[in-house]
């Protein structure tokens, strides 16, 4: 759209008797607004994942969250520890409920995180490519 201008010659007279000032006037462009018909076809774009972005930042969120819940069991104290939590060094060897066993943990749930978001994401970025195809 191209806005329309309007040009507007004032010929008051000043002490010269030459036209003082001319000034444009200009309007908006007309705003079209298309209705939309039951029979239109909508497309539709499904956001895509970048799956390597995805795996890091689960395995970072992972490696977190099993760093500060084993520090915050460990500050607690207590007469036992974390026992549901130290079931964990039945799959992560070398795990325990100590500082160091949280640093342990936390190398173990980063990989473990890495590898599941990366499975989730692609997995999701497939369902989404389908529904892109049968949609649009």
């Amino acid at each position: 759209m191209i806005a329309q201008t309007h040009v507007t010659h004032e010929t008051t007279a000043n002490t010269t008797g030459t036209p003082s000032a001319i000034s444009e006037i200009s309007t908006p462009p007309a705003v079209e607004q298309k209705q939309l018909q039951p029979s239109d076809a909508v497309a539709i774009r499904i956001l895509r994942l970048d799956s390597k972005i995805q795996a890091i930042a689960s395995g970072a969120v992972a490696s977190l969250l099993m760093f500060i819940a084993t520090n915050w069991l460990v500050v607690k104290g207590g007469a036992t520890i974390g026992p549901h939590l130290g079931l964990l060094s039945q799959y992560f060897v070398g795990y325990s409920v100590t500082f160091e066993g949280s640093l342990i943990g936390a190398a173990y749930a980063f990989g473990f995180g890495t590898v599941v978001g990366y499975v989730l994401t692609r997995f999701y970025n497939a369902i989404a490519a389908s529904r892109e195809q049968t949609c649009g």
